[in-house]
């Protein structure tokens, strides 16, 4: 006797992983899009030149589970190319992209 393969439970299980995805990922670009308007605002205060602000990207960030400190990571670029060993990490326990 044959077994049938049913697609619908598959489809299904594909469509709920697409949306999962799709989720974390307009999340993920909400919290980057909050970041960079606070690094934005508080740019002296990090001591940010103009110059600075134009050429950076945010490589990582995350909320610290032990002390509720939000670190981001900025990486300096270069005509879109990342500069070696030029990261500057900041923490903040009051900011949080959540």
């Amino acid at each position: 006797m044959k077994r049938k393969f049913c697609l619908l439970p598959t489809f299904f299980f594909l469509l709920f992983a697409v949306c999962l995805v799709q989720e974390v990922t307009a999340q993920q670009l909400s919290d980057v899009s909050k970041a960079n308007d606070f690094i934005k605002n508080n740019a002296t205060k990090i001591g940010l030149s103009a110059t600075d602000l134009q050429n950076y990207r945010i490589s990582d960030m995350y909320v610290d589970k032990l002390s509720g400190a939000t670190m981001i990571y900025l990486q300096q670029t270069y005509k879109g190319i990342d500069v070696m060993n030029a990261i500057q990490s900041l923490a903040e326990k009051n900011w949080s992209p959540v």
